[in-house]
């Protein structure tokens, strides 16, 4: 990959996927959906629930079948992007055994080929070499295919043409110049989470960087206490706070923000502050590539290859 930000730099043009579903007149559409996902094809289940809270969405992230309360109207979709992982195929071995239809979502691999086998109504991601949480336009645009939500996918598509890549890429890097030498720990309320996880994520996989991430107010209850103390006031100078925001957070939300900003600092802590509306699918997503780009530019700073992932490579031999 001559350019290290390709995924970033050419992230709008994934919205221009148009999904093919095979064997299409076998999909019922259904009032209640399942989305069984791992890793970045996990993440993208928990994105759709915050840019369409109108959708009933469940997220599995785990083995077996999850608990379907009434399979009359309900849609199983698995989605693995790279079509071979282990928790997602039992999904698929249990739902066989047990008569339960699904449909799939995965560029290829062992998924695809069993859904090739039963038959089953299934879309084939394009593999453009890039790693499953960059992806994550083929991905919301396959599964938003197979919930047959078209005006949606129209509306997205419309959303994500109007986000500002340079603009992105510029903060991203600024924001790398913070976290240099630092864990970072995001806090964002429940209107953003998703997105902070995934940031998260992007750190641990590409910086390859302890990145922790929780969840206001909750974390106030519990978490607050191990930072705020004056017999850890010398770990200030390792770790920095991000704090992800909406206006639209509660406003208990947002003076807790203040509040923590305030002790945070009196203990000495750096802290960075990300602001998008999450009613904004636009924002949203120029705030999830400025967190891509951040967590890049830091692999650069490291030294480290910003898309490889051996030690999870080396976890998964093992597994197998």
């Amino acid at each position: 990959m001559d350019d290290i930000f390709y995924p970033l730099h050419t992230f709008k043009d994934q919205f221009t996927f148009e999904p093919l579903i095979v064997n299409e007149e076998k999909l019922l559409q259904k009032k209640n959906i399942i989305i069984c996902g791992m890793g970045g094809s996990g993440i993208c289940v928990s994105l759709l629930k915050i840019l369409y809270p109108d959708l009933t969405i469940t997220l599995h992230n785990d083995y077996g079948l999850p608990t379907i309360r009434d399979i009359e109207t309900t849609l199983l979709i698995l989605n693995s992007y790279s079509g071979s992982t282990e928790e997602i195929l039992s999904v698929a071995d249990e739902a066989v055994e047990r008569g339960v239809v699904f449909c799939a979502l995965s560029c290829g691999g062992e998924l695809i080929d069993r859904a090739v086998t039963l038959a089953i109504p299934h879309v084939i991601l394009p593999s453009i070499g890039i790693e499953p949480r960059f992806a994550i336009g083929h991905q919301i645009l396959g599964l938003l295919a197979l919930m047959g939500e078209k005006e949606k996918t129209v509306e997205l598509k419309k959303a994500i043409a109007e986000c500002d890549v340079i603009n992105a890429e510029r903060d991203g890097k600024q924001l790398t110049q913070a976290l240099i030498g630092k864990y970072p720990i995001i806090y964002s309320s429940k209107n953003l989470y998703p997105v902070a996880y995934l940031l998260k994520a992007a750190v641990n996989e590409g910086s390859k960087l302890p990145c922790f991430v929780n969840i206001i107010p909750e974390a106030n209850h519990n978490e607050l206490q191990s930072f705020v103390s004056k017999e850890t006031k010398k770990d200030s100078e390792n770790f920095i706070f991000i704090f992800v925001q909406s206006p639209h957070d509660h406003p208990r939300i947002l003076k807790r923000f203040g509040v923590m900003s305030a002790l945070y600092n009196d203990e000495g802590y750096a802290i960075a502050k990300l602001d998008a509306d999450h009613t904004n699918h636009t924002r949203i997503f120029e705030l999830i590539l400025t967190g891509y780009f951040a967590a890049t530019y830091l692999a650069l700073a490291r030294g480290s290859d910003a898309y490889k992932t051996p030690f999870i490579h080396e976890f998964k031999k093992r597994m197998s």
